[in-house]
């Protein structure tokens, strides 16, 4: 993670000064497809001069989003292949509230958080800050959508989908 470092650091990162940088280790095994996904709070103002700080110091935001705008990825999915195998990195950007990444329908073969190997997962706990990747396999057609599992802040605009390219019916059925 990259961000902003003048204080406060809380008023910077909250207003959207933070992204994602990977340097990818040699060791990786080559997959089919990469993604990159970083969840961030946002705290517009009711002016829209400036975000509203005493929210970001109650940790309330109104706007959660993937990648910088909120429900993107549910009004046009991402774009897999049935049989690929998906390396998607992680950030949690912050700025105060953890995430709990999720693909619904998929299992993470491999997950690396922070230098913590693990497999077989359904869910990763990102801490504001926190980054990593997970590895898996979409192994059948359909959509599958992706969300914090703490669903207030999903509700607020963290969940997108992943959808085959012969999927058919609904995007964010589940």
């Amino acid at each position: 993670m990259y961000h902003c470092v003048s204080a406060p650091a809380l008023l910077h990162v909250g207003a959207g000064m933070a992204g994602m940088f990977v340097v990818k280790p040699r060791h990786l095994k080559p997959v089919d497809r990469e993604l990159w996904v970083t969840q961030q709070e946002y705290y517009p103002s009711k002016n829209d001069l400036a975000p509203d700080y005493t929210a970001m110091q109650a940790k309330k935001p109104s706007v959660i989003a993937f990648n910088g705008y909120a429900n993107q990825y549910v009004n046009h999915p991402i774009r897999v292949k049935k049989g690929e195998r998906v390396r998607m990195y992680l950030l949690n950007a912050g700025a105060s509230l953890w995430s709990a990444f999720h693909v619904i329908g998929l299992v993470f073969d491999k997950t690396d958080i922070e230098g913590q190997i693990g497999h077989n997962a359904q869910t990763v706990s990102l801490a504001p800050s926190q980054g990593g990747y997970v590895e898996f396999t979409v192994t059948q057609e359909g959509s599958y959508p992706f969300v914090t599992h703490a669903f207030s802040d999903a509700e607020l605009g963290a969940d997108g989908a992943l959808r085959t390219t012969h999927a058919v019916g609904p995007v964010m059925a589940h």
